[in-house]
């Protein structure tokens, strides 16, 4: 009898013991910290592929930027290489202009000497080097002012003078038909010796002239030397 009541209280103080453990357990005092102190910090960042072993994407963006400025410096080489070949530079006799623009004054009878004026132009293409004017008569001189070579810029006009001496009556013609004057012109594409045949008023001008300097009679002449 003793041992079974023995036996009835060991059984009790451990249904006791559980039921306070069991409140302990679930009390207010909250969930226990780890033993470190504060809680783990968050999974590092993986930067690649884990099974893989490949970096991340963004540690390829430098070979990427490079593939692509190579393949725009490829394409502007082929949009560079397949551009037609610019137009060559015309001839600058094919550009050029003169214009007679009427006498300058009356004949110098005492000196042999007269002046007149022209006018240059150039329509297109790139500048005109004027080298030398010239009429074609070995009796005649000209001097030009301003003096070559000078430069005609495409669009524009240069006025100029040429101051014509007589060097003797021998010779003149009376009549011109068809006067020219020599002119060397120089571009970026050629230099080319021309000859420019002006209006009929520069035909009667200088047929007035000789004939005011050189009263004598003369021969017809359709402007060879």
């Amino acid at each position: 009898m003793h041992g079974t009541k023995r036996r009835n209280r060991q059984l009790g103080e451990l249904a006791s013991a559980e039921v306070a453990e069991s409140v302990d357990m679930s009390g207010g005092i909250g969930p226990v910290e780890p033993a470190g102190g504060g809680w783990p910090a968050e999974p590092a960042e993986i930067i690649g592929d884990a099974n893989s072993g490949r970096p991340a994407s963004r540690w390829h963006r430098p070979a990427l930027v490079g593939a692509v400025a190579a393949a725009l410096a490829l394409a502007a080489a082929q949009l560079f290489a397949e551009r037609p070949a610019p137009a060559p530079e015309p001839a600058p006799g094919l550009v050029t202009r003169i214009a007679y623009q009427g006498m300058a004054g009356q004949p110098d009878v005492r000196a042999h000497v007269f002046t007149l004026g022209v006018g240059i132009t150039v329509v297109r293409g790139s500048p005109v080097t004027v080298q030398s004017i010239r009429q074609p008569y070995a009796m005649m001189r000209t001097s030009v002012r301003p003096e070559p070579p000078f430069d005609v810029r495409p669009g524009t006009t240069r006025y100029i003078t040429l101051r014509v001496a007589v060097r003797s009556c021998a010779g003149i013609p009376r009549d011109m038909e068809l006067p020219f004057l020599d002119v060397t012109l120089r571009s970026r594409g050629a230099v080319e010796n021309t000859g420019f045949v002006l209006s009929r008023a520069y035909s009667d001008d200088l047929a007035e002239a000789l004939r005011t300097i050189c009263p004598q009679p003369a021969t017809r002449s359709t402007g060879a030397p």
